[in-house]
């Protein structure tokens, strides 16, 4: 008998260990839920008698992320406009003389310069570094995706049910 309650308790400790392990990667993410529950249970509290505890919960959540994201999505639609508009001025520009440019700066410094072969290596680097490191891109994209999953799964329970943690 002493075995048996040994051997479960000893497997309870690993599975135990194991969960914590495979949670440890997301421990920002449920740290970030419980502050962000203990932040927004007030709000919570009073929108519960009308809407009942369910929507209540999913309300206050859906109203803390449109609070977070709306100055992200103003700031990513000004970039966007800027952006157009940038290319718009540069396909409105004449075509660049490279050569009086070289000439320039062969007779102020002289040195030769070839800036069109230089501007190219420069676009031919860059596209290099910005789809060799897809596979960080998407990998940052999962762990993101995954992490504010499972924050935003721990954040509607401890807010509708968190009174029931302590008491």
């Amino acid at each position: 008998m002493n075995f048996e309650k040994l051997f479960l308790a000893g497997l309870a400790g690993f599975l135990l260990l194991i969960s914590a392990l495979m949670m440890l990667p997301f421990l920002g993410y449920l740290i970030a839920a419980l502050i962000l529950a203990y932040i927004l249970k007030p709000l919570q509290r009073r929108i519960e008698p009308t809407l009942g505890p369910i929507a209540s919960t999913l309300l206050v959540i859906i109203l803390f992320i449109g609070a977070v994201l709306t100055p992200f999505i103003i700031a990513l639609g000004a970039v966007v406009d800027d952006a157009t508009r940038i290319v718009g001025d540069l396909n409105d520009l004449e075509t660049i003389e490279f050569e009086e440019l070289e000439q320039l700066i062969f007779n102020l410094t002289g040195l030769e310069l070839d800036i069109e072969s230089e501007i190219t290596e420069g676009l031919e680097r860059f596209t290099e570094i910005a789809f060799g490191g897809i596979a960080q891109v998407l990998d940052f994209i999962t762990g993101l995706a995954l992490g504010m999953l499972i924050m935003m799964f721990v954040l509607f329970y401890l807010i509708k049910d968190g009174d029931r943690l302590y008491g």
